[in-house]
């Protein structure tokens, strides 16, 4: 048959191979093909065996959880499957019951330990389900998959302050040797920002806190869908902002997208700020 055919070639390769001390020596075109005859023959024993192995989608009657494409042997018996599944899901063969299903969910069989798994003729895709019968199933009721059932520590606030070593503890460590960090800010009313805003016009060049963005102001004033108090607009000489003038569906002013920014006034220097070209030709002009 084909078998010593395989043999006597890998025995003349193996030979080729030794006497050379090279991986030069190859199967041939005619060798490589004859392996390929034999993998791929219907009688050959790795056609037989990938025909006996079925993939089959597992699931619980208890459980959320599902296991699917699980690789069964259909010469195997109903009893050693259920030691498989056992390992997988902690129900026990004992209270193990197992139906055969189609895709659709219709039952096609309950197995029985003694029979091999074949001869329910599974096929790839089917279900498998696992019926767990014992009252005292630890998997029953969600307790091996909701955690909200498992009693938790609860730590009373008298211990928790008590304790040397807490989170609170160590923040009013921090709090104690930096004070200027943990100072709470006041809450912004109508008059945040008017001072600083007051010496600001529209057309004004300016300089944006934090990064030193240079641009020109174009909106002084209140922003109510954004926060109390007093907001400056600003268009950038490049695309460094986050909108286009318009913020919460408000149009403050009008500039191209990324190049419009509205800050608090005392992110904002005014000044003679030049923008970038300005400062190009100045270059040029000193060489």
């Amino acid at each position: 048959g084909k078998v010593p055919e395989v043999q006597n070639l890998q025995r003349n390769h193996q030979q080729s191979y030794q006497g050379s001390g090279s991986m030069a020596n190859v199967l041939t075109s005619e060798e490589l093909q004859q392996l390929r005859d034999y993998v791929t023959a219907p009688e050959s024993g790795i056609q037989r065996q990938n025909e006996s192995i079925v993939s089959l989608h597992c699931t619980h009657s208890h459980l959320k959880s599902q296991w699917p494409e699980m690789k069964f042997d259909k010469h195997t018996t109903v009893q050693a499957v259920k030691e498989t599944l056992h390992k997988r899901t902690g129900t026990n063969t004992e209270t193990m019951t197992l139906q055969l299903k189609g895709p659709d969910g219709a039952v096609r069989a309950t197995l029985a330990d003694d029979k091999m798994l074949g001869f329910y003729s599974p096929s790839d895709g089917d279900v498998l389900h696992i019926i767990d019968s014992d009252p005292n199933s630890l998997a029953a009721g969600g307790w091996l998959e909701n955690t909200d059932l498992v009693e938790k520590y609860e730590m009373d606030q008298e211990t928790y302050a008590a304790r040397p070593d807490s989170v609170a503890q160590w923040k009013k460590k921090l709090a104690a040797e930096n004070p200027a960090a943990f100072k709470k800010g006041t809450a912004a009313t109508d008059e945040t920002g008017e001072a600083e805003a007051a010496n600001m016009k529209v057309g004004n060049r300016c300089e944006v806190a934090p990064g030193g963005r240079r641009g020109t102001v174009r909106f002084v004033g209140k922003a109510p869908a954004l926060q109390p108090g007093w907001f400056v607009g600003v268009e950038f000489d490049s695309p460094e902002g986050n909108n286009n003038g318009t913020v919460k569906g408000v149009k403050y002013f009008e500039c191209q997208d990324k190049f419009g920014c509205l800050v608090r006034p005392d992110k904002v220097t005014i000044g003679n700020f030049k923008t970038l070209a300005e400062e190009l030709d100045d270059d040029e002009d000193e060489l």
